[in-house]
């Protein structure tokens, strides 16, 4: 039996060879799909994790500190990357986002996909 994936979850994913400017290789994503789909569907929703400090600065980035994320070090959710990847390209769960990060998740997420004004400076 596997392991229930959850909404939060931080996970490595394997992304396979480069192809053009989507993500490449294994790396950390977090589990953004609600968790009615994630027990019953074969494909699971995700956004990529980065340690580049510029994607902190975008509207659809955000920080997350080493520690119970099971991150190594500073990272940040890229929203601007939303997968749909199959159930068996994740790996294990290496930790997950708290509830505060959640939320912040999901106003990226609607500035991401156009379903909340962000102001322009």
């Amino acid at each position: 039996m596997s392991e229930d994936i959850i909404r939060g979850d931080i996970r490595l994913c394997d992304f396979g060879e480069p192809q053009g400017y989507t993500a490449a290789k294994k790396r950390p994503v977090v589990v953004i799909q609600n968790n009615i789909a994630n027990r019953k569907s074969q494909t699971i929703i995700v956004t990529i994790i980065r340690t580049n400090p510029k994607v902190g600065e975008l509207p659809v980035g955000i920080k997350l500190e080493p520690g119970l994320t099971g991150l190594k070090e500073t990272s940040y959710v890229d929203l601007g990357h939303i997968y749909t990847v199959n159930r068996d390209e994740l790996g294990i769960k290496i930790g997950s986002v708290n509830r505060v990060d959640i939320l912040k998740i999901n106003i990226a997420k609607e500035i991401s996909l156009g379903q909340r004004e962000y102001p322009v400076k």
